[in-house]
């Protein structure tokens, strides 16, 4: 006997919509577990059953479009009416299988319109800089080595960094907020001027005016008491999320940056190094017993040996320079 104890459908796609409906509206039988389980060993299977379970997911997450509301709960009541009319696993009519399922490929089809609007990708090399007006008005300025995707739709306006840093100056819009997503993170304003980076091990935002909302972005709760206040930054630990500290900042030294400048107060040095980075081919690496060091003072964006200069210095460091980059490990007496 085929899939619920029905003709198979020719349609895979159709199948895999099927399955997920039975799945998620109702607790399947235990033949239905093990026939399931047999027709999911099927590679193309499993590919168009993970792609339907992604569009459903999808609607999930545009549920508040009115679009997406009338065809999915049209989709789940006739899915209920077929399922009080006939049994589970006996004659269900191909045909309304078919409808079922013509449905679900209807809304994921919407959906992709409607939530899938077009990504923007904004990004910068090794020592390059750039700044973007968007339609909306905001802009957002990328540090070097960044990426930025951009989709601006109607009810809101979603952004993600993936990587470096950028600095969003966002035009008001009550209605419609604007999201910044990077390593799980979602800071959230409507009208403000943040900036959010990532470094290796750490999520920093700073605010400059306005005010913002740093969440988690899986389950979107607060990862602070209250919003960011201006002239502080919040740095959270991208290896244990409940490790977070606010501290206060000039926004003077933290925007140096945007003038090609890197202005480090008591940093990390492998955070300054990780920084310094972004600017030269010749790159920095430290050695594991000198990361703790501190760094201060201010230095040309690019100009690696001038910052080498600078912390071997101050600082109980050498230099071993090597091919395309310069080691810095602990002075030896």
């Amino acid at each position: 006997m085929n899939m619920l104890g029905i003709e198979p459908l020719p349609n895979r796609d159709e199948q895999a919509a099927i399955w997920y409906l039975n799945i998620v509206e109702e607790e399947l039988s235990d033949d239905d577990q093990k026939e399931f389980e047999i027709w999911l060993s099927h590679p193309e299977n499993l590919m168009a059953f993970e792609e339907a379970a992604r569009l459903w997911n999808d609607a999930d997450r545009a549920s508040e479009m009115p679009e997406v509301i009338q065809l999915r709960s049209a989709a789940l009541q006739d899915f209920n009416h077929f399922s009080q009319r006939w049994p589970r696993r006996l004659s269900r009519p191909v045909y309304l299988w078919g409808s079922i399922a013509a449905m679900l490929l209807a809304i994921v089809g919407s959906t992709a319109l409607l939530l899938h609007q077009p990504v923007q990708r904004y990004q910068t090399g090794i020592g390059g800089g750039r700044v973007v007006v968007l339609d909306d008005g905001s802009s957002l300025a990328l540090d070097a080595d960044t990426e930025v995707e951009v989709r601006l739709g109607r009810n809101r306006r979603d952004l993600t960094l993936t990587h470096g840093r950028a600095e969003f100056d966002v035009a008001k819009d009550p209605l419609r907020p604007f999201t910044v997503a990077a390593a799980g993170k979602m800071v959230v304003a409507t009208g403000t001027a943040f900036s959010v980076e990532l470094l290796r091990n750490e999520f920093l935002a700073t605010l400059y005016h306005g005010n913002v909302a740093v969440l988690n972005e899986q389950d979107e709760k607060p990862l602070i008491p209250s919003p960011l206040r201006p002239g502080q930054q919040l740095a959270v630990s991208l290896r244990d999320n409940t490790k977070t500290v606010i501290t206060s900042v000039d926004p003077a030294n933290a925007m140096a940056w945007r003038t090609g400048q890197l202005s480090f107060e008591n940093e990390p040095l492998t955070s300054a190094v990780e920084r310094m980075n972004r600017y030269s081919r010749k790159k920095l690496v430290i050695a594991s017993s000198v990361a703790g060091l501190r760094v201060n003072g201010v230095f040309e964006a690019g100009d690696s040996n001038a910052f080498v200069e600078a912390v071997t210095a101050l600082s109980p460091l050498q230099a071993v320079y090597g091919d395309g980059q310069i080691t810095l490990v602990r002075k030896h007496n």
